[in-house]
């Protein structure tokens, strides 16, 4: 087979040459000052200190005066993690690490610092006191570090990832085993046992760099493969059980920013962006193709039905697609039936739930009547009502596919058929789908001709959530009735609230939603 090589100009006309090195220079540096500005502003956080009122206070009090007194935003699961304990600290002023120290030794509620964030844990407490801190820098065969590596203590969820200089610390008991893995690289595993210090060399996965790579405009070995495209095959995805397949990929590839604001929400749809923001009126994310046909939407596929996906981040390599692909290209290749001549069937199945973990603190109906309404802020009504509570739910979801293929080497198929269900966090928003996709391939004696064909109908069936309800439930009156007590059926009048709409009623009475058929 002949190797096709794609020719690229690029020319520097020489009197910019200067220019040219001079700005790469600049722009270097200001990145290198960026960098380092945000790992010494990470650092001065952890270390900030608090003042505290009382020297015993529960840990929910702790948890306020934490959020108050720093850019720190505390996170916990009500059934993990008993906040109402008390705790005696031994000073009123102290690092914010030292008071979570006092609580981990007082409660055996354990913590750990993500980014803004710290979330609190239940552990056990003879575990947590076997831990120890190792600090470890993770290269390649060339010395040179490895940025974003994952480091993970075996058969748990604790783990970092390597800094920018290839170095990480992590907290782990003295019999954990470190996995290591990064993309392009043979995952290693280390035994912690008494060491404290570790140099892990990483060595590249020739298997995985002479895979064949089936890009927009040919095919190569991932070896030869740019920093400008990006392959991810179905083995590198990540697990999960999101009704968008785009969250497979987050995190997985650089320079890629998968994001979803509303996981909550079935029916919102993640938000990628591969080169920034281009557009002003055609939109900011991708153009996706689905074998080979462009304009195809995420949510409309069915997971388990992709094989690899590949990014296309450069002008050149997304110019075979026009404009269109002026903000990147996302190839999607969907699984080919089995050729070995016999028949499989398969079946998988997903179930997830979607809860807020950390609930905002408004006004109680008790509090309301003790703050507001003596100062004329407001008026008691006489009920107990938690706004919040009545409109949000735990929102389950459930997938099933199921799949039949089979074929030899000159034809195969492959069916598949799903259905997925889905409810959002909202009392009112949820998604079903019933699909199905079929795949035929058929190759001449010859060799001359090839036959596909695809069919994937689809049908989606939603109510939309309101996101506007949340406000409302914030600024509604806590003693507000959800019903008219004098009038039975009939929702309680919000006239003259802050809120302006009753939100259990708008959720239950509006309608917003909509069906779909591919």
């Amino acid at each position: 087979m002949k190797r096709k090589t794609l020719l690229l100009p690029f020319i520097i006309y020489s009197s910019n040459i200067k220019y040219f090195f001079r700005i790469m220079r600049i722009s270097l540096f200001l990145l290198f000052v960026c960098v380092f500005q945000l790992m010494a502003e990470e650092a001065d956080a952890q270390n900030a200190e608090i003042k505290l009122s009382q020297n015993s206070m529960t840990i929910k009090q702790l948890v306020k005066e934490i959020e108050a007194q720093t850019d720190y935003l505390v996170v916990f699961r009500d059934q993990d993690v008993d906040v109402n304990k008390t705790v005696s600290f031994r000073k009123k002023s102290a690092r914010v690490s030292d008071y979570l120290e006092q609580v981990a030794e007082s409660t055996g509620i354990g913590y750990r610092f993500e980014n803004n964030y710290i979330t609190l844990v239940q552990k056990d407490q003879s575990i947590a006191q076997n831990k120890k801190r190792i600090f470890g820098k993770i290269v390649d065969s060339m010395g040179q570090p490895i940025i974003g590596a994952n480091i993970v203590e075996k058969g748990t969820t604790n783990g970092t990832t390597s800094d920018i200089e290839g170095n990480f610390s992590l907290s782990v008991s003295s019999k954990a085993i470190l996995e290591v893995r990064y993309i392009g690289y043979a995952p290693r595993e280390v035994v912690v046992g008494n060491e404290q210090h570790f140099k892990l060399l990483l060595k590249e996965d020739m298997e995985i760099l002479d895979e064949v790579v089936v890009i927009g405009y040919g095919s190569m070995t991932k070896k030869e493969l740019t920093s400008a495209i990006s392959h991810v095959s179905s083995k590198d995805f990540l697990s999960i059980s999101n009704v968008d397949p785009s969250m497979m990929i987050q995190g997985k590839v650089a320079g890629v920013s998968v994001t979803n604001t509303g996981m909550g929400d079935p029916n919102n749809q993640a938000n990628i962006q591969i080169r920034g923001i281009s557009s002003r009126a055609a939109g900011l994310g991708p153009l996706i193709v689905i074998d080979g046909i462009p304009g195809g939407n995420l949510t409309n596929i069915n997971p388990n039905d992709i094989e690899s996906m590949d990014i296309l981040k450069d002008g050149a390599a997304s110019a075979i697609y026009g404009t269109r692909g002026s903000n990147g290209v996302v190839l999607i290749t969907t699984k080919k039936g089995a050729r070995d001549g016999q028949l499989h069937a398969s079946y998988v199945g997903t179930v997830s739930a979607n809860f807020m973990i950390h609930d905002l603190d408004p006004l109680n109906a008790e509090e309301f009547r003790k703050y507001r309404v003596p100062n004329n802020q407001g008026v008691d009504q006489g009920a107990n009502t938690n706004w919040l509570d009545e409109i949000t739910r735990t929102g389950l979801a459930h997938q099933h596919t199921v799949t039949l293929s089979g074929g030899n080497s000159r034809s195969n198929y492959r069916a598949t058929i799903d259905f997925k269900d889905a409810t959002g966090v909202d009392i009112r928003s949820d998604r079903k789908e019933y699909g199905a996709r079929f795949s035929l391939n058929h190759t001449t004696k010859s060799g001359l001709l090839n036959f596909s064909a695809n069919i994937s109908p689809r049908f989606v069936y939603r109510n939309n959530s309101d996101w506007s309800v949340f406000r409302a439930a914030l600024e509604a009156n806590p003693t507000t009735p959800v019903f008219d007590p004098n009038i039975p059926g009939q929702y309680s009048n919000f006239n003259g609230q802050a809120a302006g709409m009753n939100p259990v009623e708008l959720l239950k009475l509006d309608q917003s939603g909509g069906e779909t058929k591919l």
